[in-house]
């Protein structure tokens, strides 16, 4: 099963307002309101009775932290503007606090998924470039919200989801949750 481990967020106003030009945008594909999150490891594919181990280290590690407040502000792209494969809103306040928790996951779970090398870039995914699109515009209307903010909200769980990959998109099921504490 694939897997992975995040935080939730909450789709403010703003949220949905760049979601809603991301999904009139041909060639684009935005994340569904109720699918926003921060990917702490992407697990990939798991044998199910794994989980149980996955859990006992999950439980333990995040046993160190406490809630926190996390800001989303600004938005950028992956790889680059130039090549924009992924549209995303950057993290501002509780970065430290992710990058944290993202070094003793990724340790953590190292044994059921290599550990990430290339680093940890804090964001939260708002859409996928699927086809060829008109790069310069929009590039431009991501880049108006650059200064945005986005909301600040209280981070109290993080969340063991399973991943199952459907023609209409993604779909998120909870196998564990963890209050911070």
């Amino acid at each position: 099963m694939r897997t992975f481990v995040g935080i939730p967020i909450p789709a403010t106003d703003k949220i949905k307002e760049l979601l809603g030009i991301l999904e009139s945008w041909e060639g684009v594909k935005a994340v569904e309101p109720k699918n926003i999150h921060v990917t702490l490891k992407f697990m990939g594919n798991i044998e199910e009775e794994d989980v149980k181990e996955i859990n006992r280290l999950l439980k333990e590690t995040l046993r160190a932290f406490s809630p926190f407040t996390l800001s989303l502000k600004g938005t950028g792209f992956f790889p680059h503007r130039g090549n924009p494969k992924v549209v995303w809103i950057g993290i501002d306040q509780g970065r430290d606090v992710l990058e944290e928790m993202f070094n003793r996951v990724n340790k953590a779970l190292s044994s059921f998924s290599p550990e990430e090398k290339k680093g940890f870039i804090p964001h939260v995914t708002v859409g996928r470039v699927k086809k060829k699109v008109k790069i310069k515009e929009l590039v431009e209307k991501v880049e108006s919200f650059l200064e945005e903010d986005f909301g600040s909200f209280s981070i109290r769980k993080v969340i063991f989801f399973r991943s199952k990959l459907t023609p209409e998109g993604p779909i998120y099921t909870p196998l564990r949750e963890y209050t911070l504490k």
